[in-house]
């Protein structure tokens, strides 16, 4: 659905790029610039909405300034350091699973509000129980299986 809507996009800004006037290379510019960023705001919904692999897909594309439009560079940004955390319960059930024990066995303290979000986990403050702060890495949950399914799907 993704691909379908941004190349039918694309073809409909062709086609209307062709109805006006050759020389006008302003409104030319209007129209592509109008069209990159919708799509380019479309796409980076979409590629967070599926997560992990596609997010790091997301990254690798806003890097790429010698094959992107501005637009679109701008957008895919938003997957280097503009993720949406995942609610705390998830992340507090992860770090008990793999812990084995309830959360406040292991920490004096955690943030419910992470540091950072990225594509496959998040950061938050914690304090051990002997009153040390730390950092707690955790990926989010079932990402790894996410991803080789993803890189699966990519294979087939």
């Amino acid at each position: 659905y993704v691909a379908f809507r941004l190349f039918a996009n694309i073809k409909y800004t062709q086609w209307k790029g062709n109805q006006l006037p050759l020389d006008d290379d302003e409104a030319q510019d209007a129209l592509w610039n109008a069209a990159h960023e919708k799509n380019a705001k479309f796409l980076v919904s979409r590629l967070i909405s599926l997560q992990g692999l596609w997010v790091k897909l997301g990254q690798f594309l806003s890097s790429r300034a010698d094959v992107m439009p501005e637009p679109y560079l701008r957008y895919l940004g938003q997957c280097q350091d503009s993720l949406p955390p995942r609610p705390f319960h998830e992340i507090k059930a992860v770090i008990e699973d793999e812990f084995g024990c309830p959360l406040s066995d292991l920490f004096e303290e955690v943030t419910e509000k992470p540091i950072a979000c990225a594509s496959i986990g998040q950061v938050h403050a914690a304090v051990l129980k002997s009153g040390k702060k730390v950092v707690i890495k955790v990926r989010k949950k079932n990402i790894s299986k996410k991803m080789l399914q993803d890189l699966s799907n990519l294979q087939t």
